[in-house]
């Protein structure tokens, strides 16, 4: 993945780097579970980055003004009559983004 036009990349988290990176590269999205399974990071430090890549988090938005929030999109979705969560890449910033 080509970061050249991203220079708020650097101010990213090593998990939500490695998230990020993984979500770029999957257009089907994953849940959590997938993010915790392909990346080895526990659940609560997915979780929580998750939801500082979704802007969720006052403080993370002000801490990095410069990131283009929300960099993460969710979408519910009913598996066996229970809602999962399925996350993606937002579409402004996967247009950032060259795949090498």
């Amino acid at each position: 993945i080509t970061k050249t036009h991203a220079d708020w990349w650097v101010l990213l988290s090593p998990s939500q780097q490695q998230i990020m990176e993984m979500l770029l590269k999957q257009n089907s999205g994953a849940t959590l579970a997938e993010i915790c399974e392909k990346s080895s990071l526990a659940k609560n430090t997915a979780f929580n980055a998750l939801y500082q890549l979704r802007g969720d988090d006052k403080r993370e938005r002000e801490r990095k003004k410069e990131g283009p929030f929300p960099l993460v999109e969710v979408q519910a979705r009913r598996v066996g009559g229970r809602k999962k969560n399925v996350y993606f890449a937002a579409t402004k910033i996967r247009n950032v983004f060259t795949l090498s």
